[in-house]
């Protein structure tokens, strides 16, 4: 394998992403999905960010022990995330290269958007339960297509005051 610039992009790309996600608990993919993106076509590049991602994320969820707790409240939104996850990655599959392109922009302006907008919803403990399956679908679907299931599951639980 040669050296090249591309090679340099991408490991700068991950340590600047690697460093949002340690500072603010978030934003790995929506970071380095896009960028990556960029240099290399979106399949390679959510298939390189695959093992970075579940590292960082399992490390970031036992951190403090296991979280038995929070997996009780959110078992409603974990399961229907793993479908979703499957389903999305077969349309990433089968899918256009410039609907994924599409798709991933959308996502991420999505969050600028909605950041800039500071919107601000609160969900009960009843819809909560409602909602968390419904939330859990489409953010495993998006993390599978596209590899950000950030904003969808930013808004949600900043609206659960989480």
């Amino acid at each position: 394998m040669s050296f090249d610039l591309t090679h340099v992009l991408v490991g700068a790309a991950l340590l600047l992403a690697a460093f949002v996600k340690g500072a603010t608990g978030l934003g790995f993919p929506l970071i380095a999905t896009p960028t990556v993106a960029l240099l290399l076509d979106i399949r390679t590049a959510i298939t390189i960010l695959i093992l970075p991602n579940l590292f960082m994320d399992s490390a970031q969820v036992i951190r403090g022990g296991f979280p038995y707790d929070v997996f009780r409240r959110f078992s409603g939104l974990i399961a229907p995330t793993i479908v979703g996850v499957f389903l999305g990655t077969m349309v990433l599959v089968k899918t256009p290269l410039w609907v994924l392109n599409l798709c991933l922009g959308t996502m991420v302006l999505m969050f600028v958007m909605l950041n800039l907008l500071k919107l601000d919803f609160t969900i009960s403990p009843r819809a909560e339960k409602i909602l968390s399956p419904i939330f859990g679908f489409l953010s495993g679907f998006l993390n599978g297509m596209t590899n950000t299931a950030g904003p969808t599951l930013a808004i949600y639980l900043y609206s659960l005051k989480v």
